[in-house]
């Protein structure tokens, strides 16, 4: 999870989920044309090859897959996102953000690394956009410090919906309501 500093334009000092991108027309298009799978661009080609302006038009449609790897590239760290794959991606669902009609795409992204190695590599490098956001690695379980945060912290909402969304996903209903009680 992360608490967002008071430089961003959305959801100033508040919790919000461990990683956020908006879908981007080029940087996460696919690489070869006719290919939804092939490497995203942002990983295929150095972005100075390509002027994105307000005229850009893609060759084929961004895959939200990409983005949500680039989330964990961009937010927690490069050597973290190394650790995931598209099939380390679920997609959960939908929600809006009716304040500022905004979509939101809620996914889980399953880090094939200890919780420690993930601390690690969070105090040593930070991400490209580390400056959006202090990260706080946090158990993915209904129970204890998560189940603290949820409780008493300020969330954003739709955020905390997504967190909630993923354990009920994980873990059941009745588990994650347990939890709560």
């Amino acid at each position: 999870m992360t608490l967002r500093t008071n430089l961003v334009d959305n959801a100033r000092k508040v919790y919000t989920a461990s990683a956020a991108e908006n879908i981007h027309r080029w940087k996460d298009e696919p690489s070869i044309f006719g290919d939804s799978w092939s490497k995203p661009k942002w990983l295929a080609q150095p972005k100075e090859k390509c002027k994105v302006d307000w005229d850009y038009e893609p060759k084929m449609c961004p895959n939200p897959f990409f983005t949500a790897l680039r989330a964990v590239d961009e937010e927690i760290a490069k050597e973290v996102a190394q650790a995931a794959t598209v099939d380390n991606v679920e997609f959960l669902s939908l929600a809006w953000d009716l304040h500022s009609f905004h979509p939101h795409l809620y996914a889980i992204v399953r880090i094939k690394m200890p919780i420690t190695e993930v601390e690690r590599i969070v105090k040593g490098s930070r991400a490209a956009d580390s400056w959006e956001a202090t990260l706080f690695p946090v158990r993915f379980e209904p129970k204890g410090e998560l189940k603290k945060y949820l409780a008493d912290a300020t969330w954003a909402e739709i955020s905390k919906g997504a967190v909630l969304r993923a354990l009920v996903h994980e873990y059941g209903y009745d588990d994650v309501d347990k939890a709560f009680r």
